[in-house]
């Protein structure tokens, strides 16, 4: 009779019944502890002549795996043009994880998944985590922003004062500019 057993570690094994009286039994292949298919044999003998072979199937399936101790924390970041990402912590060897909405680079928070599966010989699992990643805009040093008096002699054309020292990327908005007068 076929068996369907889950990975626990022991060693799990296929019997013969009804056997017919006055036969023994010898067995190939009917034992195994991990995962996998075991094609077992049985030989039935009466008196040393055969009186018959029957096969089953032993069926180990992996066992789930219990993730324990991830860490997938939310994380501040503060923009500097790089690329932002958080990362779970504590996984076991050989997990796989795939991110997504990972990776940012422009101020703002991201929900971000990480999705975690994990299989070897007796185990597999998979799990979800979600955390958060912040990325807060920058402060400008404006220290060596300058924007000073001028004076001019008047010529008939237009006169404006403008900001020096501004941060790459930095565009000044301005009001009450170009007077001629």
């Amino acid at each position: 009779v076929n068996e369907t057993y889950v990975y626990d570690g022991t060693v799990k094994t296929l019997l013969a019944d009804n056997i017919p009286e006055l036969c023994t039994v010898s067995y190939e292949n009917n034992s195994g502890m991990n995962a996998g298919t075991y094609k077992a044999k049985a030989r039935f003998l009466l008196d040393g002549a055969s009186c018959g072979t029957k096969t089953a199937i032993l069926t180990i399936e992996k066992a789930p795996y219990i993730f324990e101790n991830l860490v997938f924390e939310d994380d501040t970041f503060t923009y500097d043009g790089t690329p932002k990402s958080i990362e779970v912590r504590n996984l076991p060897q050989g997990a796989a994880v795939t991110y997504i909405n990972n990776g940012k680079t422009d101020a703002g928070e991201y929900e971000v998944t990480a999705q975690i599966k994990y299989s070897d010989t007796n185990y597999e699992g998979e799990t979800t985590l979600k955390a958060v990643l912040k990325i807060e805009k920058a402060t400008i040093d404006m220290g060596r922003v300058l924007f000073e008096n001028e004076t001019y002699v008047y010529d008939g054309t237009p006169k404006s004062l403008a900001v020096k020292n501004l941060p790459s990327g930095v565009t000044p908005l301005y009001s009450g500019k170009d007077f001629t007068d």
